[in-house]
């Protein structure tokens, strides 16, 4: 499926302008961010910004969030941790495993000595890990061990994990050095004070939830959206911050967001392309900046864990398509002009949550570039 880019020939704007900012974790989060400092320094500035996912901290600072991810974000650690819940849980459980292949050794020379039959056993996990991939019912639990089998700590490993509970952790990852890293970088009374209206895309048991940071649209605004979305004003930093981290709270991998007495979570996965909420506020220039779900093929060979998000991504996708078919068909119908600004080809290093600099390096270079090249045809600039 082709993008249809329309240019701006003739078209005179009555509104507002918006640009809408994508999820997808790094891989969309960091052509974004250079993207729009392309489009804030050739002095196309938006009047809204719809955010989503990790596109709610890019519309925070457009014009600098790129060098926030070159100084802050270099690698995966610096975006997130393991949830401390199950780190404590999987120390317990070691603990009570006798000897099992990653007990401490007291010396270098005990553990050179023990490095043979440790070796054996480490790669047995690997396989594990492999197997467990592939087909989770075959792992060998059930099976009449053998003295160098592997099968032994396996079963031990899954009675002490139900012990300690680790089936009731709510989330994979902590967002932890995200959240200290925003802290210390980020002015949101900045944000707040720029004159820019924002509104944060969440879901929670209540359905869609937009956050609107500036001016709240008027009246005949508020009721032309759909009923399904809930209205909130922010009024403080804490509200802006706790916000942005609900719509980029990707459920299981992240929990839910607790605010206003609820708990929020990310949007993407249902409402990926809320350009019609844009035409209902009255905007009329829609830029979107978004992940290019043209290019995604679902992939029946990868792993329990990318397959996951491939799937989650092939869900996401269908959403899109049908959002973005309604919007241009109502964008052609009033007149509207709704422009599609999607990333290069990513660098092998840049996923959902991992990232390097060469990564970074490569993407400021390819997204500059082609983001000068679409003002140029585009808009004249």
């Amino acid at each position: 499926m082709e993008v249809d880019i329309e240019k701006r020939g003739g078209f005179m704007p009555r509104g507002r302008k918006a640009w809408i900012l994508g999820g997808g974790g790094a891989a969309e989060g960091l052509p974004q961010a250079v993207q729009i400092k392309e489009f804030w320094d050739a002095g196309e500035r938006p009047d809204d910004i719809l955010l989503l996912s990790v596109g709610a901290f890019n519309g925070w600072n457009p014009a600098d969030a790129i060098k926030i991810w070159e100084k802050e974000f270099r690698s995966p650690w610096d975006i997130c941790d393991f949830n401390p819940e199950i780190k404590n849980i999987i120390e317990q459980v070691f603990q009570n495993i006798p000897r099992s292949p990653f007990h401490r050794h007291a010396t270098y020379k005990d553990l050179f000595s023990d490095f043979k039959d440790q070796y054996r056993k480490l790669v047995q996990i690997l396989h594990f890990m492999v197997r467990a991939g592939k087909s989770i019912p075959t792992l060998p639990i059930g099976q009449p061990p053998s003295p160098e089998d592997f099968t032994p700590f396996l079963k031990m490993f899954v009675e002490e994990a139900n012990k300690h509970q680790l089936n009731r952790v709510r989330s994979v990852f902590d967002p932890a050095p995200l959240v200290k890293k925003l802290r210390k970088t980020i002015d949101l009374k900045k944000a707040l004070e720029s004159g820019i209206t924002l509104h944060i895309f969440t879901q929670s048991t209540a359905g869609d939830t937009v956050f609107i940071a500036g001016s709240t649209p008027d009246a005949d605004a508020l009721n032309r959206l759909q009923d399904s979305d809930q209205i909130h004003s922010i009024n403080s930093e804490e509200e802006l911050f706790r916000a942005s981290l609900a719509s980029a709270a990707l459920r299981p991998l992240f929990a839910p967001v607790k605010m206003n007495g609820g708990q929020y979570w990310d949007v993407g996965a249902i409402n990926p392309f809320p350009a019609d909420y844009a035409f209902d506020i009255g905007c009329d220039e829609v830029y979107a900046f978004v992940k290019n779900f043209w290019s995604h093929k679902p992939n029946p060979d990868l792993d329990f864990y990318g397959a996951s998000i491939d799937e989650s991504d092939t869900s996401t996708q269908r959403h899109f398509f049908r959002q973005y078919k309604d919007a241009r068909k109502r964008a052609t119908a009033e007149g509207r002009n709704l422009q599609m600004i999607l990333p290069q080809s990513l660098h092998a290093d840049l996923d959902l949550l991992w990232i390097s600099s060469e990564a970074i390096e490569y993407t400021k270079r390819v997204e500059t570039e082609a983001t000068r090249k679409w003002l140029k045809e585009n808009l004249d600039i």
